[in-house]
């Protein structure tokens, strides 16, 4: 094996705190012939989480898609049964849990075998099963975004709406006109709450010069923008801020990435408490790379991931970022050989963290694990 140059290794150690934890595959059961894809993934306890995505695999001929939960139970990882939808095309999208008795995981599926998934999916963990809620009514189309605040509410969103449900249906939460945003029509990519008046929400939108990110925070009455298309253009013409999460002592922390029409890939990261949110530090590796969600908790820890690109390597990488000590998040070691995406993240009390996603290598799809 050819060694690295003395200032090559330099800089990776410079990337890399002191001391700093490694993740590790932890495969979950799959069946042969069907490739899986984890798209979210939440923690309810010090030893417990879910993982959430879809499998794909030809039944018949035809390519068929079935939602996908996964629990941990502290030992290992098991699927969970959830209702059947009669449907070729299940697919879930985001998980979140407010504790052990609570959960609630979003999707779509289509109304008839065979056709596109046009029907909202939304599922709801009562502490023993996962059953079928009735989505919006009148919404025809994908949940990409769910949030369970502590205060018992339920937060979903999807093509530029969000919905707000404290009983047993939803109301919709007129989503804002973004300053910066020229198109008739912002697209929701996360939800984060703590409660009614710490709900946040990141997503995109049409801007001039290209697509780029925003941030709002709903204050109990309305939707107020904390970061603009036009203050990302900044970092690059095009872009997203693609997840947000709040910690116990409100605050907020949001990932996202950006780049110069398809080159100079480059993650960002912003933090803070109400309306003051300002930019942190992310560190970046290979020839650029992106981030897709945030997980945090107390004492302002924090985890991020998403994925890397390298020169002469046509693979994608795990992108795995935690606190590097002075408020912004630096790499952290992924297990040798590593490859895939990863778009889901989860933090525990205790700090046992956890990143899902889909593996390049094999059709297990992609589970890692930092031990606190």
């Amino acid at each position: 094996m050819r060694s690295l140059p003395l200032a090559l290794l330099l800089l990776l150690a410079a990337a890399v705190p002191a001391g700093a934890a490694g993740w590790d595959r932890v495969d979950a059961p799959s069946e042969p012939g069907r490739a899986y894809v984890y798209r979210s993934a939440a923690a309810f306890g010090d030893q417990e989480a879910w993982a959430v995505g879809y499998s794909y695999g030809t039944v018949g001929g035809l390519l068929d898609f079935r939602a996908l939960v996964e629990r941990w139970d502290g030992a290992s990882w098991s699927p969970a049964p959830t209702p059947a939808t009669g449907s070729s095309r299940e697919q879930l999208f985001d998980v979140a849990a407010a504790g052990p008795q609570r959960a609630w995981a979003v999707g779509s599926f289509a109304a008839l075998f065979g056709t596109p998934p046009t029907r909202p999916l939304v599922l709801s963990w009562d502490g023993a099963s996962w059953s079928a809620v009735d989505g919006p009514a009148g919404f025809g189309g994908a949940l990409t975004a769910v949030a369970a605040a502590s205060d018992g509410a339920v937060w979903v969103g999807g093509a530029g709406r969000v919905w707000r449900r404290t009983g047993s249906g939803w109301q919709e939460v007129p989503f804002p006109n973004v300053p910066g945003c020229t198109g008739s029509r912002a697209e929701l990519t996360d939800i984060a709450s703590r409660g009614l008046r710490a709900t946040w929400a990141t997503g995109s939108c049409a801007a001039a010069g290209g697509e780029r990110g925003f941030l709002v925070r709903f204050n109990g009455a309305r939707w107020l923008p904390v970061v603009t298309p036009d203050e990302l253009l900044a970092y690059g013409p095009r872009g997203q801020l693609t997840g947000v999460s709040t910690a116990p002592d409100a605050q907020v922390w949001v990932v996202g990435w950006s780049d110069d029409f398809g080159v100079r890939s480059q993650p960002v990261a912003f933090r803070g408490r109400g309306g003051n949110v300002q930019p942190a530090a992310a560190a970046n590796q290979g020839t650029g790379a992106v981030l897709s969600a945030v997980a945090t908790e107390r004492d302002g820890a924090a985890v991020a991931v998403g994925t890397f690109t390298q020169s002469g390597d046509s693979a994608p990488h795990p992108h795995l970022l935690g606190a590097d000590g002075s408020g912004g998040l630096a790499i952290e070691p992924a297990q040798p050989g590593s490859v895939g995406n990863l778009y889901g993240v989860a933090l525990s009390p205790d700090g046992t963290a956890w990143a899902v996603g889909v593996s390049s290598s094999d059709d297990r799809g992609l589970i890692v694990r930092r031990s606190p």
